[in-house]
């Protein structure tokens, strides 16, 4: 029994060894290449798309991180809009080495469970999502959504959370199927302010150029209405999430985030 469980142990630690060691190879891989390659769902503009072009910020941001390092971008597409969501993704892209890096997830905990699951770890946060108020401009130096909503109905996207909130807080909405509806009809002066999810803007841009939308400045997102956005990297994987890491941490600094999102 003794030298069973030698052997079991001395097998256990080869194995652990041999992860040490290919935890070593996916940077020396990526360098020896010149290529690091990103997951991405193809279907998730402005975070990141496979007809649209540019791809996406997330694209963008790792590809800048690949060119401050010298390397190409690939991009391995896996759609987490299917049955099974994420975690299917995950499975069939990431966790069978397809990639190193799956980009653009929201660090939700359901999100830190499924991919701690896998195997995976997040990076550290890139951008941050919440629903904003955007207004028309006559409106534009009210402070907060209870300024907002003495003014006017918000418009709102039904049976969201954002709904929801209006709903408990007892604040008078203006209902419309989906964030594009919602903007349409702030457009159009159905009403004069709404409550969006931020990407969401990104894509009236495109529709609409000469839409005349203010942002209110100043406003804090509501907490349990916003979540940051990291990348989903293996666990092993130490040097690079740190490399991912801190080139993150840079771009964020010197403002290249910022100038990859609202461009």
């Amino acid at each position: 029994m003794k030298l069973i469980s030698t052997c079991a142990a001395a097998c256990a630690l080869a194995f652990t060894m041999s992860l040490d060691a290919q935890a070593e190879d996916a940077l020396n891989h990526i360098e020896d290449r010149g290529v690091i390659t990103i997951c991405a769902d193809p279907y998730n503009w402005p975070h990141s798309s496979s007809t649209d072009y540019p791809r996406g910020f997330d694209v963008e941001i790792f590809s800048q991180i690949a060119a401050n390092n010298g390397w190409r971008t690939e991009i391995y597409w896996s759609n987490t809009g299917t049955r099974g969501g994420l975690g299917r993704a995950l499975r069939n892209s990431i966790a069978k080495g397809r990639c190193q890096v799956f980009a653009g997830i929201a660090i939700h905990p359901d999100n830190v469970d499924e991919i701690g699951e896998k195997g995976l770890i997040f990076s550290s946060a890139y951008l941050g999502l919440a629903y904003i108020p955007v207004v028309d401009p006559e409106l534009a130096n009210v402070a907060t959504l209870e300024d907002i909503a003495k003014h006017t109905d918000i418009g709102v996207a039904m049976s969201t959370a954002m709904d929801g909130y209006l709903i408990d807080n007892g604040i008078e909405r203006e209902l419309y199927l989906g964030n594009r509806r919602v903007l349409d009809g702030l457009r159009n002066r159905e009403t004069k302010a709404a409550m969006v999810w931020a990407p969401a803007l990104a894509i009236e841009r495109r529709r609409h150029k000469e839409s005349n939308f203010s942002l209110v400045d100043g406003f804090e997102p509501i907490v349990g209405l916003r979540w940051n956005v990291g990348a989903a990297i293996p666990q092993s994987e130490t040097r690079l999430i740190e490399l991912v890491n801190a080139e993150l941490a840079n771009m964020l600094a010197d403002g290249t985030i910022e100038s990859i999102v609202t461009s």
